[in-house]
This record gives C-alpha cells, sequence and structure tokens, in this order.
C-alpha cells in the first residue's frame, strides 16, 4: 500500500502503535489518515475519536481500512466520524488510493 502511494507522489508516515501516531500528529498535519480497528494498544476506534476531539486534527479525513466488516463497527467508524469505511479484503490497492483521492478533492 504505501509504496502505490508513494509511486503516486503521496509522502506516506506509517506508525505501528497509537503512541507513535500521535507523536506524527504532534509534528505534521497530514492531509488525510488511513486508519485500521486493530492496533496494538489502542484500538483505531479510540484513536479515531481522539482525533476528531482535537482541534488541531479534527478536520483531516479518515478512512477506516479493516477486515472487521461488522455493520455495527462500520455505524460506529461513522459515528466517530470516519470519512470513509473500506473492508480490506473487497477493495483493491487502486481502490484505495480512488477512494483517498476523491476525499482529498472535495
Amino acid at each position: 500500500l504505501f509504496k502505490k502511494f508513494e509511486s503516486r507522489g503521496y509522502k506516506v508516515l506509517s506508525a505501528k502503535d497509537s503512541d507513535e501516531a500521535f507523536v506524527f500528529l504532534k509534528k505534521e498535519t497530514p492531509d488525510i489518515i488511513i486508519l485500521d480497528i486493530l492496533l496494538p494498544g489502542m484500538n483505531g476506534f479510540d484513536i479515531l475519536q481522539k482525533i476528531k476531539m482535537n482541534q488541531k486534527t479534527n478536520n483531516i479525513p479518515v478512512i477506516m481500512l479493516s477486515n472487521m466488516n461488522k455493520p455495527s463497527d462500520i455505524e460506529k467508524a461513522k459515528l466517530l466520524g470516519a470519512n470513509k469505511f473500506l473492508v480490506k479484503v473487497a477493495v483493491s490497492l487502486d481502490e484505495i488510493v480512488k477512494e483517498v483521492n476523491a476525499l482529498l478533492l472535495k
């Protein structure tokens, strides 16, 4: 996924856990965030909630990208402020790039 974005000129930052993600967010203001639900430490829902509660980061579009596709997970992500919820096994890398581009062009 990183190579796909980098080949299209995007700068990609990757965090291994929530602590590292919040360190990045203190230093950088990304154009978009792609967030999984299952992560070490804080889960993606909790990270999304913190992102949307912070004035500096609340306007950054967030795509939840996960293999968890229960309707309740999708609804929870939307209620917490995710712009899009994509199921990993149901989308190609090109489709993910297309969704990112669509959100960035809004």
